[in-house]
């Protein structure tokens, strides 16, 4: 038996007309430590074209503290071929000690796989804590804490009493470190008794010349598109002192954007359900915070919660076939309702090629419900 064959080519005329591709080198700069009341160093990432045509970029920032510029075509520095590099200058005199975050978007309207993000974070008076407060049990237990600087820096370490019970160690590997996580450990030596032991880290030798400084902590991060659904995220409470550990509640505050934050506690777990609704709120950056109350001596247990509101896309189907190739079906012939796709619409920039097929196989006879059928 023969076999007939049946084919739609659907085609982007972006794809046709042979339009730009963005690429970004990367899509996160930071942390990017700051002294307090003053500009930020300048910063660059590197866009390239993986398509045809020329690129012309476009910026867009969450927050008027990171504004960005392209540079003339130059050779690329991490790659073979041309690149723009995207000059981007941080104007943080105004913002207040800790950590901030923005979204700087890069767009080209004629271009495939734009626009693109890139997440900038700051970290005003710098990323080491002026104050660990660290919580061990009498068991040979430990506690901890990680602060990040942009360059290493040494240390000298010192306890008041209770002998060498504090340690400090650069938390990760690899042979580019553009961030530098210090681990900061409490750890519980045999005999010593139950109280309050004090010690101090000393750093020296960094790039960064600390101003004040705000305590980093432990957080929950958000990052959830425009109109959709709330995202829930599950905050575990442990225990590190002795006895059993009782949560008696959960309550949820944010600086602005309104009620966006809930949280409660989950039964019979040691887990605390965070949920973020974005309904109503526009691109941006909001913080908020999660407060645990609990038996326990550092009750209540605050966590900083940032949600970040990106711009939702819209990604749409192809839908013209290609009437002059040799492939496509008879002129004026719908494409099959259960693709979900109408013939009737042009394709747009963006789109991708589908290829797809009606009648494949030998011509047999379709099995059916009280009739009969052929193909020809």
């Amino acid at each position: 038996m023969g076999s007939f064959f049946r084919f739609w080519l659907l085609l982007s005329p972006a794809l046709l007309s042979g339009a730009p591709m963005l690429r970004l080198t990367q899509t996160v700069v930071g942390p990017v430590s700051i002294a307090p009341a003053t500009s930020g160093p300048a910063q660059e990432v590197e866009a390239f074209n993986a398509g045809d045509g020329l690129l012309n970029l476009t910026f867009t920032a969450s927050a008027s503290w990171v504004t960005a510029s392209a540079g003339p075509i130059r050779n690329c520095s991490g790659r073979e071929g041309s690149c723009i590099p995207i000059r981007i200058a941080l104007p943080t005199q105004s913002l207040p000690g800790g950590t901030s975050s923005a979204t700087l978007t890069v767009r080209d309207p004629n271009a495939l796989d734009a626009p693109q993000n890139i997440i900038v974070t700051v970290q005003i008076g710098g990323g080491v804590p002026n104050r660990l407060d660290l919580i061990v049990a009498p068991n040979s237990a430990s506690d901890e804490a990680v602060f990040s600087t942009n360059s290493p820096v040494m240390a000298a370490i010192t306890t008041q009493s209770g002998g060498q019970w504090l340690s400090l160690v650069l938390d990760g590997l690899g042979s580019h470190r553009f961030v530098l996580p210090y681990k900061v450990a409490a750890q519980h030596l045999p005999g010593l008794p139950e109280g309050s032991y004090n010690g101090s880290i000393v750093l020296k030798d960094s790039g960064f010349a600390a101003g004040n400084k705000t305590p980093s902590q432990q957080s929950l991060r958000f990052r959830i598109a425009q109109n959709t659904g709330p995202q829930s995220q599950s905050l575990a409470v442990t225990n590190r002192g002795l006895g059993s550990l009782r949560m008696t509640g959960a309550s949820a505050s944010t600086d602005s954007g309104g009620a966006w934050l809930r949280a409660e506690t989950t039964a019979g777990t040691g887990a605390v359900s965070v949920q973020a609704d974005v309904a109503g709120l526009a691109p941006g950056h909001y913080k908020g915070a999660v407060e645990v109350s609990t038996n326990g001596v550092n009750s209540p247990l605050r966590v900083p919660v940032e949600l970040e509101v990106v711009a939702r896309s819209h990604a749409e189907a192809s839908a013209r076939s290609s009437e002059n190739s040799s492939l496509t079906p008879e002129r004026n012939q719908a494409v099959p309702k259960s693709l979900g796709i109408p013939n009737s619409r042009p394709a747009r920039v963006g789109e991708a090629i589908v290829i797809y097929a009606l009648g494949l196989g030998p011509t047999v006879p379709p099995v059916a419900s009280g009739g009969s059928g052929s193909f020809q």
